[in-house]
């Protein structure tokens, strides 16, 4: 869990964290006093015994402060007096000095509540090893209740139930009774899912106010939608996945066509009257969204019975069969280039098909419609080139291409009193009619910017400095390194909605932002009329967006500065395409904030609105709903925000 870094960071702050007396919790102003002094001379001179360090963090990996910490000997028995004892910092931190040296193990006991307690045996003896707390916290409380069919009042057995609480997901099993109990539960929102065969499957959203909840369930039963995939010849499509988004639930289904083209999907309760469905497959063209739309029939008859056996209606759907297209990517020199990213598009999109060359240079796009497809070749040796390949549905084309070093350009950016900015964004918006490129670099402490490797011919740029600078476009040659440009100060309109914005800016700094509707994982719904007089930032990323990861750091820290502001909402906008890799990211990232994901989220329409280019995006929207800054990015990210928000 990255423990050793967060460790380090412990022992660089550790001279500014509360030092705890003995048992009272009261400060040690002693040791306070002289810790530097102390802190340098040989243990045996230290007055005190050792210290103890540690990180209290919850499930998502944020600090979590005001936890109790005991410090006890390994035989203690209830009541008896802790060897010390304290509280953990506002980032999770703990630095406990004992009253005196001891010379055996002791146990740490760490509680909070609403979270299991945690206990952990520390040696505090080894001189070279200080001793270090590693605390993940689990929820304390439970979800337990009965599981029935709503037609008959009869318990359901063996009904999975699973639970995710506090980004944690538990599950158990309904016994023959139909009871169940989930554990580790966290307090505030708990996502509730059921799933047993012949019912529809039960979602909810339950608030968890109190150490244990109960919640009963009833079950419907379900009506399965069965379909019949074909392609466009009207031949049946085999091994089609079938996915399917239901809006009305927030709820996703699947199924697998059979070689017949029949599939059916499963856990449809009788309320569902739409569903949006994905359809891939090695043989048939990309569908990245849910674009196809399923209405069922209004006609089909309730199921009153479990499990359900009336059969509804046949739908049928049709597939395209796609193209490929393969080739090799070779140097200037022949020579194969190996990590070439390969996309396919006129307009650069989160859900474009996407692919690397080899070792040997090779590389190969699937799923692809028939028609002209340009292909975009980027590597950060080389400059990026654009070609076209006209592909037929079932083909397999070749389209091969050779990248060269291409020229430099490069330049100052500097303000009306002709000072260099800094941290100011030079982002590549269009070459030869193409927004397939994603050349983008920020300003030194010099005002310089430099891209190395550009292609021939003209390339517009659009240049920024977030909170102080309407954007404005540039456009210029590879070759060419002395361009200044002058950034004019941001001029708030007198009026909201001010005027028409610099060319290829959607929504400029000091415009008002059209109301939009974002929908949370927790169903949480941000609308920005309904935000008004907060502070809104949207941080639009997504997994496979490598300049997003390198962001999170900076978006994590801005959340921990500002999560206690009541005034100041942070919203994280996945435009992944796939739920996997989405929740594989915010676990592994530890991004503990709200974040939106999934059709019918408003994701992707409020991204189309506000940018629609490239990520990572982020923008500030004032609490008069007018935008006040776009492009914060890099480690000054907290105090540009900090500075924007306190004037």
């Amino acid at each position: 869990m990255g423990y050793e870094l967060l460790r380090t960071v412990v022992w660089a702050v550790a001279a500014t964290m509360l030092i705890v007396g003995p048992v009272t919790g009261q400060m040690n102003d002693d040791a306070e006093a002289g810790s530097e002094q102390a802190e340098s001379a040989p243990a045996d001179e230290q007055s005190g015994g050792q210290v103890i360090e540690g990180l209290v963090l919850n499930y998502y990996g944020g600090g979590i402060t005001g936890a109790r910490i005991r410090v006890e000997a390994l035989n203690a028995k209830p009541g008896d007096p802790p060897i010390a004892e304290g509280e953990s910092g506002k980032g999770g931190e703990i630095r406990i000095r004992l009253p005196k040296r001891v010379n055996e193990n002791v146990r740490v006991r760490i509680q909070m509540d609403g979270y299991q307690e945690f206990v952990q045996e520390v040696d505090p003896t080894d001189p070279e090893n200080p001793a270090f707390v590693d605390a993940a916290l689990q929820g304390a409380g439970t979800i337990s209740g009965v599981v029935r069919a709503r037609s008959s009042g009869k318990p359901v057995a063996n009904a999975r139930v699973l639970g995710e609480s506090g980004g944690r997901e538990t599950a158990a099993r309904t016994d023959a009774k139909g009871k169940y109990t989930l554990t580790g539960i966290v307090r505030g929102k708990a996502r509730l899912k059921v799933v047993a065969d012949g019912f529809a499957t039960f979602r909810t959203i339950l608030e968890i106010d109190e150490q244990d909840a109960e919640e009963d369930i009833d079950l419907s039963a379900e009506l399965p939608v069965e379909l019949l995939v074909v392609t466009s010849d009207g031949d049946p499509a085999e091994k089609v996945l079938i996915e399917g988004w239901i809006e009305s639930t927030r709820s996703s289904v699947e199924a697998m066509s059979d070689a017949n083209g029949r599939a059916t999907l499963r856990g449809i309760g009788e309320e569902v009257d739409e569903i949006r469905l994905r359809l891939n497959g090695d043989r048939y063209v990309r569908m990245a969204g849910f674009d196809e739309r399923l209405y069922l029939t209004a006609s089909q008859p309730a199921a009153e019975t479990m499990p359900a056996t009336t059969r509804p209606a046949l739908h049928r759907i049709i597939v395209n069969i796609a193209a490929k297209v393969r080739g090799r990517i070779t140097d200037d020199k022949d020579e194969p280039l190996a990590g070439v990213r390969v996309s396919a598009g006129r307009k650069s999109r989160s859900d474009m098909p996407v692919t690397w060359t080899d070792l040997d240079g090779e590389y190969q796009l699937s799923g692809l419609p028939a028609g002209l497809i340009p292909l975009t070749f980027q590597h950060p040796d080389h400059a990026p080139d654009v070609r076209e390949v006209s592909l037929n549905a079932g083909q397999t084309g070749t389209l091969d291409a050779r990248l060269n070093a291409g020229e430099a350009i490069a330049g100052t950016v500097v303000g009306p009193d002709d000072e260099p900015i800094e941290q100011a964004w030079v982002v590549l918006e269009e070459w030869k009619g193409y927004q397939t490129i994603g050349m983008r670099a920020a300003t030194d402490e010099e005002g310089g910017f430099l891209f190395k490797h550009a292609p021939e011919g003209e390339l517009i740029f659009t240049i920024v400095k977030a909170g102080s600078s309407r954007p404005i476009r540039q456009t210029m040659v590879a070759g060419k390194t002395d361009y200044r440009i002058v950034l004019e100060e941001v001029a708030t309109p007198a009026v909201a909605g001010g005027g028409p914005g610099p060319t290829g800016v959607k929504i400029p700094v000091g415009q008002t932002v059209p109301d939009f509707t974002l929908i949370g994982l927790d169903g949480t719904k941000y609308k920005l009329s309904e935000l008004k007089g907060k502070y809104v930032f949207l941080d639009f990323w997504a997994s496979w967006c490598p300049p997003c990861q390198k962001e999170i750091p900076n978006v994590k820290a801005l959340y921990e500065a500002m999560k206690s502001e009541s005034g100041f909402v942070l919203i994280g906008v996945s435009l992944d395409t796939e739920n996997k890799d989405f929740k594989e990211a915010v676990s592994q990232k530890k991004m503990d904030w709200p974040q939106v994901w999934g059709p019918e989220s408003g994701a992707e329409e409020t991204f189309e609105m506000l940018d629609g280019l490239g990520i990572p995006y982020t923008c500030l929207i004032g609490p008069d709903g007018r935008m006040l800054a776009q492009h914060i990015f890099g480690p000054g990210t907290t105090e540009q925000v900090k500075k924007l928000v306190k004037n």
